[in-house]
């Protein structure tokens, strides 16, 4: 039950979507046939990728760059320490490349629904659903977390189209980026206003901590909420 396993595993796609797909994924039906012997064997589902916006340069939307990167997720209840994956800020999806014993290799989009964490690096994202529609559901990076509080991040991106002599393509832009305070479950925005409402008895330390670091905040805005979601934890777990 090694490594191999494991790539195994990971790589069986829902028969249910078979009628949508190209010969060459359903010769990849019959590659997996061969190891449903395997005992405890796990069936985890995943879609045909589709690079839908063609990029020639560094403005892309993507984790790290376009090439593909070690990581660790937490898929379909099941840890797979050593996958490669490519996560698109824009589209809020995973993609895994797998590369099978004859040398076959594989695109596929994850399953949202399925993916609860992944880890690249010292970056890891978790899966949010929101109660309301305040904030935008999907993958958030944990910048902080202690008992009582932490802080998430989600970068947005936009496509800008493109166009050159001979073909079309497309550069993407980071219009913002969100981040979002859990205190005790209750998801805020990271804004001093919105702290200030939530702890009215503590809003001159929440003032002073903001007029300190103003500095902070221009030159590193995730180091300054780092030492902010600190402060509010202390004072939500008093």
């Amino acid at each position: 039950m090694g490594k191999k396993l494991l790539i195994f595993i990971f790589l069986h796609i829902s028969y249910s979507a078979s009628s949508q797909l190209d010969g060459s994924v359903l010769s990849f039906y019959s590659e997996m046939d061969k190891f449903h012997q395997i005992q405890n064997q796990r069936i985890v589902n995943g879609v045909e990728y589709r690079d839908l916006y063609r990029t020639i340069n560094n403005k892309h939307s993507f984790l790290k760059g376009r090439d593909f990167q070690k990581a660790l997720l937490f898929y379909n209840d099941q840890l797979f320490p050593e996958i490669s994956i490519r996560y698109d800020f824009f589209r809020d999806i995973v993609v895994a490349k797998i590369q099978i014993e004859n040398g076959q290799v594989y695109i596929i989009q994850l399953i949202n629904d399925l993916l609860e964490n992944f880890t690249v690096g010292q970056q890891k994202f978790i899966n949010v659903t929101f109660d309301n529609k305040v904030f935008e559901n999907g993958f958030y990076e944990i910048l902080a977390k202690s008992d009582c509080a932490s802080l998430l991040k989600k970068r947005r991106f936009r496509p800008l189209e493109k166009r050159d002599k001979s073909y079309m393509y497309y550069e993407f832009e980071e219009i913002d980026t969100q981040r979002i305070i859990n205190i005790s479950g209750n998801y805020i925005k990271a804004s001093k206003k919105e702290l200030i409402e939530m702890f009215p008895k503590n809003k001159g330390e929440i003032k002073e901590f903001y007029k300190k670091n103003r500095s902070l905040r221009k030159l590193n805005e995730d180091k300054f909420y780092q030492e902010l979601t600190i402060i509010l934890s202390k004072i939500s777990c008093s």
